[in-house]
């Protein structure tokens, strides 16, 4: 290497300290180690606080889920989705039976009113059965 390079390279190394210190001050570098160091306290204050909101959030959710324990634990692993247990549900069988008894009323109301007992008996239990069908097609396409 000769006197030339090595007086070109000390220049090329001044200028840029120069530059370096225009630009940041002489002490710049405790500038950015001290933006540096408040940047890492803030993150550390928002990772807490996120800690702190997961936390109470989770909490939250555990008390949640002790409500619904019980439940859980009656029920198996999977449930089924394909058919409707009927005789479980006593809340279908309620439903099953009244819509039964409000089918017989309207037979026995519906023959009563008729001029002829057997055309107005035909023609109750046809109506019940077709609205029966017309609504088992309706809860098969909801359910």
């Amino acid at each position: 290497m000769s006197a030339q390079d090595s007086d070109f390279l000390r220049a090329s190394i001044g200028n840029s300290l120069h530059m370096g210190d225009s630009m940041f001050g002489e002490f710049g570098y405790a500038d950015v180690s001290k933006q540096v160091d408040d940047r890492n306290a803030e993150l550390k204050r928002k990772k807490e606080a996120l800690k702190k909101s997961i936390d109470k959030k989770e909490a939250i959710i555990s008390r949640s889920g002790r409500d619904f324990t019980d439940i859980k634990d009656s029920l198996p692993e999977t449930l089924p989705n394909t058919t409707l247990h009927v005789i479980e549900d006593y809340t279908v069988a309620v439903l099953l039976l009244s819509y039964l008894f409000m089918v017989l009323t309207f037979i026995s109301y519906y023959t009563s009113q008729a001029t002829v007992f057997a055309t107005g008996l035909f023609q109750s239990v046809l109506g019940s059965v077709l609205v029966t069908i017309i609504i088992a097609m309706i809860f098969n396409y909801i359910v």
